[in-house]
């Protein structure tokens, strides 16, 4: 499987989105807005532990998203500047943290990925290596944890992939949230699948339910 950047997904990550099928199927007929997210832990060629992330949304809704916030009129196949325009999107609506040590404190950020040491590229990639800063970090001086991969868009299904970096203890207590659309649906709802070895939990977002942690407690223990 391969994106409009030349990458090659995993085949596991691509094998848990056909098991998903039959949902996507429902979620064509289904009277709310939804979005299905499968992410996997895993460790890159470079040995640094990521979240290998497919975002599954409508592209009515992408392009509505990004029109608003550019207050631009685009297209998810033309405009030049998409892919950045959705990596801003992203950095906004899917977030990964640390949760606050205390009540006096906040949560803190994950950090941005590493450049991928040299040699680890995929050598037939036009562009080998995905932009891992925030399109408009210099002028926002805001740095993206999000490192795009790349997008496929058909009638009915645009697919968003990106890297997160991770910790090394991995997913176990830290806080998520997935937001796409609740600036332009009241009714959406958002589901994240993740993986991590033999640990598989899943996380849903309202507009009610914002904000989910995975805790220590529920983490198993790593097998590797």
């Amino acid at each position: 499987m391969r994106n409009d950047q030349g990458m090659r997904f995993p085949h596991a990550l691509f094998s848990c989105l056909l098991l998903t099928s039959g949902l996507l199927l429902m979620g064509a007929i289904h009277p709310f807005h939804i979005s299905i997210t499968e992410a996997e832990v895993v460790l890159n060629d470079d040995g640094v532990k990521v979240l290998q992330v497919a975002l599954r949304v409508s592209p009515d809704d992408l392009e509505k998203a990004l029109e608003r916030r550019s207050r631009r009129r685009l297209t998810l196949e033309t405009t030049k500047d998409i892919d950045h325009l959705i990596v801003e999107y992203l950095d906004d609506v899917f977030q990964i943290r640390h949760p606050a040590p205390d009540e006096d404190s906040k949560p803190t950020p994950l950090e941005p990925c590493p450049e991928p040491v040299a040699g680890h590229d995929d050598p037939q990639s036009e562009s080998p290596t995905p932009p891992s800063s925030h399109p408009d970090a210099k002028k926002k001086d805001k740095t993206s944890i999000i490192r795009w991969v790349g997008k496929e868009i058909d009638v009915r299904y645009a697919w968003l992939y990106f890297e997160i970096c991770l910790p090394e203890k991995g997913l176990k207590g830290l806080e998520f949230s997935n937001r796409i659309f609740f600036d332009i649906e009241p009714d959406q709802d958002n589901t994240v699948n993740l993986k991590d070895g033999n640990w598989k939990p899943s996380l849903r977002f309202n507009r009610n339910e914002t904000w989910k942690t995975l805790k220590k407690a529920e983490a198993p223990t790593d097998p590797r």
